[in-house]
């Protein structure tokens, strides 16, 4: 848990940066809350945010759902998603 959370945190960090950074001024880099947000400044949100949730989520090889990727089982070759369809049939045949 801890590692999501200072992940989760990292992400925060990122999409701060990429909200108000201006590096665009003669003094430096700082932040600054009014900068414009264009599309390509959202495009950039998004894509961080896509990029960090794909690492933590594995698609079930049973039903295609999205499970957390520390909580999946492998299982004959597969990643059977613990909240969707890890079940007492399945625990029984480990």
């Amino acid at each position: 848990m801890a590692r999501k959370a200072k992940e989760n945190a990292t992400l925060v960090a990122e999409i701060r940066d990429i909200l108000f950074l201006d590096t665009n001024n003669s003094d430096g880099e700082f932040y600054n809350p009014n900068k414009e947000i264009d599309s390509d400044v959202i495009g950039e949100v998004v894509n961080k945010v896509m990029e960090h949730y794909q690492d933590m989520f594995i698609e079930c090889s049973l039903c295609g759902c999205l499970c957390d990727r520390e909580k999946s089982h492998l299982h004959q070759g597969g990643i059977i998603g613990d909240n969707c369809c890890w079940d007492d049939r399945l625990k029984a045949s480990e």
